[in-house]
Formats: C-alpha cells, sequence, structure tokens
C-alpha cells in the first residue's frame, strides 16, 4: 500500500476563526423596525461576505448562502459559507443579525461558529495526486480518473475508478492522521 501525506494548514488562510464582523451598510441606523418585509438572501450572503473580508486577511475563495431574512433590527438567520483552498474544502455555519435598516440599505453582525461542520480534501486535488502515481506506477497517464471528495473523517474511505492501458481499476483512498484543530489530513491509497 502507498500511502501519500498530504497536510495544509487551513486556519493559517482564515477559513474558521472569526469572532465576529459587522458591515454597516453605510446607513445611519434606525427606522425600518415597522415594515413585513424581508431582504433577501443573495443579498444577506453578499453582504456576509463583504462583513467577513474586510475582517480576515487572506480569506479562501468562497461564499454564504444564507435565507431571507426579516427587514428589521434584531433579524437572525444562519448562513452557510463553503470555502475551498490547497486542495481542501471547508463548509462552517455563522449567524447573521440584522445590526440596523436604513431604507434600502441595511447593517449586518456575523458570529462564524468556531467547528466546522464539513471539511475534507476536494476530488481535484485526489485525482491530480492519484494521476502522477498511476503514470509513475503503470508507464502512463490514465485515460480517465475519477473520484469523489474524501470526508475528513479518520477512517472515511472512498473509491477512485481508473482506466490505464486499456484496463479499468478500483482504487481505495482511505482518510488518516485528521487534525480538526489546524484542519489538516492525510490519506492512504491501494488497488482494490
Amino acid at each position: 500500500m502507498r500511502t501519500m501525506t498530504l497536510t495544509t494548514t487551513l486556519a493559517a488562510i482564515a477559513l474558521v476563526a472569526l469572532a465576529g464582523c459587522s458591515d454597516d451598510g453605510g446607513g445611519n441606523g434606525g427606522g425600518g423596525g415597522d415594515t413585513k418585509d424581508v431582504i433577501a438572501g443573495k443579498d444577506v450572503a453578499a453582504k456576509a461576505e463583504t462583513a467577513l473580508e474586510s475582517e480576515v486577511d487572506n480569506l479562501a475563495e468562497g461564499g454564504f448562502e444564507c435565507p431571507d431574512v426579516d427587514r428589521e433590527k434584531g433579524a437572525t438567520a444562519t448562513c452557510t459559507r463553503t470555502s475551498e483552498a490547497s486542495g481542501y474544502y471547508l463548509v462552517v455555519d455563522g449567524q447573521v443579525e440584522v445590526s440596523e435598516v436604513s431604507g434600502d440599505d441595511f447593517g449586518l453582525d456575523v458570529q462564524m461558529e468556531d467547528a466546522a461542520k464539513e471539511f475534507g480534501q476536494t476530488a481535484e486535488s485526489i485525482e491530480a495526486d492519484l494521476s502522477t502515481q498511476a503514470e509513475s506506477k503503470f508507464g502512463e497517464a490514465p485515460q480517465s480518473l475519477e473520484c469523489p471528495d474524501l470526508p475528513g473523517e479518520e477512517g472515511a474511505t472512498i473509491t477512485c475508478s481508473l482506466t490505464v492501458a486499456g484496463e479499468d481499476k478500483s482504487l481505495e483512498v482511505t482518510a488518516t492522521e485528521v487534525d480538526l484543530t489546524n484542519y489538516t489530513m492525510s490519506y492512504t491509497f491501494a488497488e482494490k
């Protein structure tokens, strides 16, 4: 069995830990408490992303998904931010609260959870690594290679299928040494 160890500290690229941030929306506060309309989830998501970007250097590429929120000060919702960096993906929930409403504009406070909801290795990064390994082992690059994402849970296993030298093969990939504190992991793989 060949062991490939991949380790990347995602905390350094600020995917998770965030004390809190806000985006004033540029308004001067007040008003809006009597209206019963809502702020569209896409607008809440955009404002939450702007707030996060202003607070975190080197924020990993990603974005929020948010539900519609009542257009009133104090309205809250749970949003989810999915990001990807260095071959890993991370899904983290965050609480948003409308801090002010002024006409069509609004302010938003964002508080991210300390722990990830989901974490793992992307299919693309596993495929790139296995393609290199297959070329080395079989003397030519695979004609096709497909893998799903690998969850960041120790012992999680996926099966990848590849065609190399005209022959179909399966590889079993298993997550090992998962460190949820630093969001790092390694994996091993073997031909089935």
